[in-house]
C-alpha cells in the first residue's frame, strides 16, 4: 500500500479481535520512531501491556485516582486485549523545544498508525485518559509525560466503516502574494 493510499483509508478500530506479537509491535515502533524531530531528540519511550493482568493494572491505577475506564473495563470484560503502548514524552523546559518535541510526537504516533494501517493492522490513539497524575502512577518521572495510548491489533474487516469526510481544501487555503 502506498503512503497516500494508507493516509485516505486509514480508519480508527475500535473493536479488536486480537493484539499483535511483539515482533510486529517493534517494527511499528521502529518506523514510529522515525518521525521528524529538530536535532534528533527522539525524545520518546513506551510502556507495553498486552495482557488481562497488564489491563487491570493500568485500571487499578486509574481507580485509585478515582477515575473510571469504563472502555477498556469493558475490554476486560470481553476478554479482548488489543496490544496496548502508552506513549511517553520526555519534557523539556525549554518552551520552545518542548513544543517541538510535542509535534514530532504526534507525527510519530500518526508513523505508527500508517504504519499499522499498510499491514491491515488497526489502531485506535486513544488521549482522554491522560491525566497530569496518572503519570507517577505506572512509573513515569516527573520529566515525564503520557501524550497516548495506542491500542493496536487485528480486526475484522466487516465492521470498517470508512465514512470519513473532509472539508475541500481549497475552503482552508488562504494565499498572501500572487
Amino acid at each position: 500500500m502506498d503512503v497516500k493510499t494508507a493516509i485516505y483509508t486509514r480508519e480508527t478500530i475500535r473493536r479488536f479481535t486480537k493484539g499483535i506479537s511483539d515482533e510486529k509491535l517493534y517494527s511499528l515502533l521502529e518506523a514510529g520512531t522515525w518521525a521528524p524531530n529538530h536535532r534528533k531528540r527522539e525524545p520518546w519511550r513506551f510502556i507495553v501491556i498486552n495482557d488481562a493482568i497488564g489491563y487491570k493494572t493500568l485500571v487499578d491505577k486509574y481507580r485509585e485516582l478515582n477515575r473510571d475506564i469504563m472502555y477498556l473495563e469493558k475490554m476486560i470484560e470481553k476478554n479482548q486485549f488489543p496490544t496496548m503502548v502508552v506513549t511517553i514524552l520526555q519534557k523539556n523546559e525549554d518552551p520552545v523545544i518542548y513544543h517541538e518535541d510535542l509535534l514530532a510526537h504526534g507525527a510519530m504516533i500518526q508513523n505508527i498508525q500508517l504504519a499499522a494501517w499498510s499491514e491491515h493492522i488497526g489502531v485506535v490513539w486513544k488521549t482522554q485518559f491522560v491525566t497530569p497524575t496518572f503519570g507517577a502512577k505506572i512509573g513515569l518521572t516527573e520529566n515525564e509525560v503520557v501524550t497516548g495510548f495506542l491500542l493496536i491489533g487485528f480486526f475484522d474487516e466487516n465492521v470498517r466503516t470508512n465514512e470519513r469526510t473532509r472539508t475541500s481544501i481549497t475552503e482552508k487555503v488562504m494565499r498572501i502574494g500572487e
